[in-house]
């Protein structure tokens, strides 16, 4: 994973400007780190137990302190500053990262992006100031953070020849979460409720599980949740749930709104070599 990842900054142009850099390595090495489930799936109290003894870099598997370490020193190496800050006041608070760019100090959180980076959606955690940290980044021990234009970023995302899929989702959701449109594109009887549903999941397999490059699993446990947000209308997801089994096996399920245990559908994703597919089993 280290060499993997200096040989993306070993793509840096030396004429590259400080936001340029953050930018560009912010989303080009969000791929090779994943959610320790070692962590994330444990209750409240172990959580807490973790936290409070500490944790250290553990390669690929990260938590938000950790992954906001590992960046600090990436950035602090190249002459950047940046500094890792609680951001919520929780028992657990969330951590993200403050960067001092061309024109001052402003606000990334990556684990909050982590998904968003690893599967080609234009981050929505940068430059910006969240009202949950508001309050925190206040203090006068904090350096001032200002808020990034948009223009300013999608200027440093068209130099960078960074392209989203933002787009395309969008054009997608307008056309599935359409009942009548997505059964004339699905070729599907508009009476057919759960034939509609299967054929989505289908499309989704085909089209849209493989995109990106997420491999965690709970990072992928988001991308379907992301997915189905897209292509699924109101009552489709009240009709579905997204489950991840004590083998780590991600399934989807389909039940009946009146009576969720009452399945209709179920499928799971395997992995064969780097491909992902879903695969029904009921």
């Amino acid at each position: 994973m280290l060499e993997e990842i200096e040989k993306i900054i070993s793509n840096i142009n030396t004429h590259w400007n400080k936001d340029e850099i953050i930018r560009f390595l912010y989303v080009k090495i969000a791929p090779f780190f994943r959610r320790d489930i070692n962590y994330f799936l444990q209750d409240a109290e172990e959580q807490l137990r973790l936290y409070n003894a500490g944790f250290s870099f553990n390669g690929a598997d990260i938590v938000c302190i950790t992954l906001c370490d590992f960046y600090i020193e990436l950035f602090n190496n190249l002459g950047i500053r940046a500094i890792n800050v609680p951001v919520t006041n929780a028992k657990i608070p969330l951590h993200a990262l403050l960067v001092e760019g061309e024109n001052g100090w402003y606000y990334i959180d990556p684990l909050s992006d982590l998904f968003y980076n690893q599967y080609g959606i234009k981050p929505v955690h940068y430059g910006v100031i969240p009202k949950r940290a508001k309050e925190i980044l206040a203090d006068s021990s904090y350096p001032k953070v200002s808020m990034l234009d948009l223009e300013y970023l999608s200027a440093i995302d068209e130099m960078l020849g960074f392209e989203y899929l933002d787009e395309y989702f969008n054009a997608l959701h307008n056309k599935f979460s359409q009942k009548n449109v997505a059964c004339d594109f699905l070729n599907v009887d508009k009476q057919d409720r759960l034939t509609l549903i299967d054929r989505k999941l289908r499309f989704a397999n085909s089209n849209l599980i493989n995109l990106g490059q997420v491999y965690g699993i709970l990072e992928r446990v988001r991308m379907y949740f992301f997915i189905i947000r897209k292509v699924f209308d109101k009552t489709e997801k009240r009709m579905t749930k997204i489950e991840l089994d004590g083998d780590l096996n991600i399934t989807i399920i389909t039940h009946d709104v009146s009576n969720p245990n009452h399945v209709l559908g179920e499928y799971v994703e395997v992995k064969k070599d780097s491909c992902f597919s879903l695969v029904r089993i009921k």
